[in-house]
């Protein structure tokens, strides 16, 4: 990792004091910095002189600023390590571990909405990112396609009258199931039959399970079209009705083996004293519930794959859940929780608010991307082209804020083609590759100057970064990183000449691994790139 080298080249100088180094406040233009403002003159001159006189191979120069020491870097001999290493493959790894990453999760009769897309997105990149990093990764998705919210499309497909499409047959199940619930809200006898037919379905009556198949079908068959949009292929479709049975199994041999304890006719863990509360893991009437569910899916996921670890791509408002779930799957058996992680998100939100698809008032897949194709139109050759750089918008817009924070999704700025977006890194893509079309000459390494210095220690940062979304699961810390080096390359082209420039071959070069890193980066985000835009 070139930028690690030359920082650790700057720590062996700095011996003693080396943790101390830190990213030069915006008044001193040095690349790294050593505060010392506990020293007295005579000590801060001692070490200064000690420090210069030392030998280095990346370090142009050591000098001060009131009580800072400053390094600088060599920028010629910089630039030629840093450009002989990147190459299309430039930092990635060999970490050769296994991950089930579980994600997308969207419920079966239902429409995926705008929040179900930032999911698919978080977990297409952290996917991609892994094996970047030289990992298997295993695609895992766990669907709810049964339950009370199947029960009342089967209710409503029923009793509502509405008319059947002939296609679009999944999306419609989701109107179906909106209209349901805006239909029963409030009327106990409506609910009650609701609960009648999803015990039906758990009992596996045969009437009420033929006309799941058919439904379950067509919904499954809407997802497997969002799939192909995406670019997702799992290696492992899990579904609740599956593991709901052996849930159960599971769950009564807790209580037989006294790790869990009846209250009320209930089936429940008493983890108070580990300030996780009472998790609840049956019914009394034994109707499964999440958590039944879920230690059937355990149990299914550790049979059927071996993998260091089992990632959980879920909303963060089931941290709480999955600690009460990951401390009673190690009761079960210690690698149950010791294996499995919880990769928590925030929801996205649109100008209006919290969308909810039980109200029916969400902004669906389909519905958010026809926009994007619409506004985006215009900046397309073609069709192929139109839904790389729509696709492009989205996936970079759903990933450029941390997981952590609330996505506020803004239509227009995503479909700029300037600034923190999916087609501006898209566009500096096209636009590089357009620079090495044009040029005669082909890239040579050589040593670049100052004027190309905050390019190549951008470039250096790249496998830092990509090791790090890595480590954290967080796919912001590349579209981050994209942006301000397209930003970069863009200033800098605006103001130097890179064709029939005196040294137009070693700059070739540069641009070439601009877009190594660019076309890397997209690739970890699921999103395409573009030779012509």
């Amino acid at each position: 990792m070139p930028w690690n080298k030359f920082v650790r080249e700057c720590e062996v100088v700095a011996g003693e004091y080396s943790n101390r180094l830190i990213k030069p406040p915006k008044n001193i233009d040095a690349d790294l910095c050593l505060p010392c403002f506990e020293l007295d003159e005579e000590k801060f001159n001692t070490l200064v002189e000690k420090m210069r006189k030392a030998k280095f191979n990346f370090i142009k120069e050591i000098n001060t600023v009131g009580r800072y020491i400053n390094f600088y870097i060599n920028s010629p001999e910089f630039s030629k390590m840093v450009l002989s290493e990147c190459s299309k493959n430039y930092g990635a790894q060999k970490q050769d571990k296994i991950y089930m990453i579980e994600f997308f999760h969207a419920n079966t009769h239902k429409e995926m909405h705008i929040g179900h897309v930032r999911n698919a997105c978080i977990g297409n990149a952290v996917c991609r990112i892994q094996e970047f990093l030289g990992n298997k990764v295993i695609r895992a998705n766990y669907q709810g396609d049964i339950g009370p919210h199947v029960a009342k499309v089967m209710w409503g497909y029923k009793h509502l009258g509405l008319k059947e499409p002939k296609t679009g047959k999944g999306e419609w199940l989701g109107k179906v199931y909106a209209k349901t619930n805006n239909f029963i809200k409030g009327n106990e006898k409506l609910e009650n039959e609701i609960r009648n037919i999803t015990k039906s379905m758990y009992d596996q009556d045969k009437n009420v399970m033929n006309e799941w198949k058919k439904t379950r079908k067509w919904s499954l068959e809407y997802y497997d079209r969002i799939y192909k949009e995406f670019g997702l292929k799992f290696d492992r479709l899990y579904f609740e009705s599956e593991v709901y049975g052996s849930g159960i199994k599971n769950v009564k041999k807790l209580l037989k083996n006294h790790i869990a304890k009846e209250s009320e006719g209930a089936i429940i863990v008493d983890m108070k004293d580990k300030n996780l509360g009472v998790f609840i893991l049956l019914r009394s009437d034994e109707a499964p519930l999440y958590s039944t569910k879920d230690i059937g899916l355990a149990e299914l996921q550790f049979r059927e794959f071996k993998f260091d670890k089992l990632i959980h791509i879920v909303g963060s408002e089931q941290k709480f859940y999955f600690q009460q779930l990951f401390e009673v799957l190690g009761m079960i058996r210690p690698e149950y929780k010791e294996k499995n992680v919880h990769v928590p998100y925030e929801l996205v939100t649109l100008k209006t608010g919290k969308m909810s698809s039980r109200e029916g008032n969400i902004v669906t897949y389909d519905d958010l991307k026809n926009e994007l194709v619409k506004k985006l139109r215009p900046n397309a050759k073609n069709k192929k082209d139109l839904m790389k750089i729509s696709m492009g918008a989205l996936k970079y817009t759903m990933l450029k804020a941390d997981n952590n924070k609330v996505n506020v999704f803004d239509l227009d700025e995503a479909t700029q083609l300037e600034g923190h977006t999916g087609p501006y890194i898209q566009y500096t893509y096209a636009r590089l590759q357009s620079i090495l079309r044009k040029s005669k000459k082909n890239p040579k390494l050589q040593a670049l100057g100052e004027d190309e210095k905050e390019i190549i220690k951008q470039l250096s940062m790249f496998p830092d970064v990509v090791d790090n979304a890595g480590r954290s699961f967080r796919p912001h810390y590349i579209t981050h990183y994209l942006f301000e080096l397209a930003s970069m390359m863009n200033n800098y082209y605006h103001k130097k000449q890179i064709i029939e420039d005196e040294n137009e071959a070693g700059l070739l070069l540069m641009v070439e691994a601009v877009c190594n890193v660019l076309k890397s980066g997209m690739n970890m985000l699921g999103i395409e790139e573009l030779e012509r835009m």
